[in-house]
Parts: C-alpha cells; structure tokens; sequence
C-alpha cells in the first residue's frame, strides 16, 4: 500500500484554498483514500515565521482530541483571523467543549507534538508548506491534482 504524508500549516491552506486546495483534496480522497490505494498521514508543520502558525495548529491537535480537527481545520481555512481569542471563538463555533478546548490550548504537552512533528519535518528537507512525501518521494508546493496524481501511480505500478 503507497503512504502519502502531508506537512502542513494552517496558515499556508488557508492561503491555497483559493487555488482550490478543496477541490483537490477531494478528488485525492475519493479516487485513492476510499478506494484503500493509499493509506493518508497528514501532519502539522507550522512555519516558524508566522507567529499565529503555531497556536492554530496546537488548536487543531486540542479539536482533534474532540473528534474534531477536520471541522477545525476548516474553519481555519475560512478564517484569516487566528489570534488566541478567534480560534477559542472557531472551537465553540464547531461544537467542542469550551472547558476541555481551553485547558488544551495552555497544555504544553500538545505543544510538544506540534513540535516534534515540525522537527521531524526540518529532518527531512522541508522547509516550507505544503510539503507532501508519497513513498518517500518529497515534494514541496502547490501543484495541481495531475502532478501527484502522477506519481502516485507511478508508485501504485512499482
């Protein structure tokens, strides 16, 4: 089975969603994740430079503990705002339990995932997002569902 890794940030979808990331992720799920082709790992890498990059994917991790990183990360995608008090505003807004989200938020041990994800993605050459690995092969950027479509298959028929 090809494994395909995302490293991503927060900060860099919501930034691609009007190249219609969307658009691409479906389609990626539909023709190889449900048809069990490939198995699907995403990670948060969020870029060192921006300062929100970080809280908003510590969000997504404290959502996730709730069943709900997927509707976080969306939401973050539709958001530009990502200061502390808009993304505990974006947690309430999808349902989660504010006292469980918040105490989450401060807990540095999520901090610590967050952070040995980024680490391990410096490991590996990435230096921006997205980043993506399909059966180790690296590639770094936006590019149309044709390109990874591509060497996808090109893994598959290995």
């Amino acid at each position: 089975m090809l494994i395909f890794y995302w490293l991503n940030s927060a900060i860099s979808s919501a930034l691609s969603l009007k190249d219609s990331i969307a658009q691409r992720c479906l389609k990626f799920k539909k023709e190889y994740i449900d048809t069990g082709k490939v198995k699907f790992a995403y990670r948060d890498c969020p870029l060192g430079f921006h300062p929100q990059a970080k809280p908003a994917a510590v969000a997504l991790r404290c959502a996730g503990k709730q069943n709900k990183y997927w509707q976080m990360f969306n939401k973050l995608c539709q958001n530009n705002a990502l200061d502390a008090n808009s993304l505990k505003k974006y947690g309430q807004d999808i349902g989660l339990s504010f006292a469980n989200f918040e105490k989450c938020l401060s807990d540095p041990a999520i901090a610590k995932i967050v952070d040995k994800d980024t680490g391990e993605a410096s490991k590996f050459g990435v230096q921006g997002t997205p980043a993506f690995f399909i059966n180790g092969r690296f590639i770094e950027g936006a590019y149309p569902f044709e390109a990874f479509k591509k060497v996808i298959e090109e893994e598959l028929n290995k």
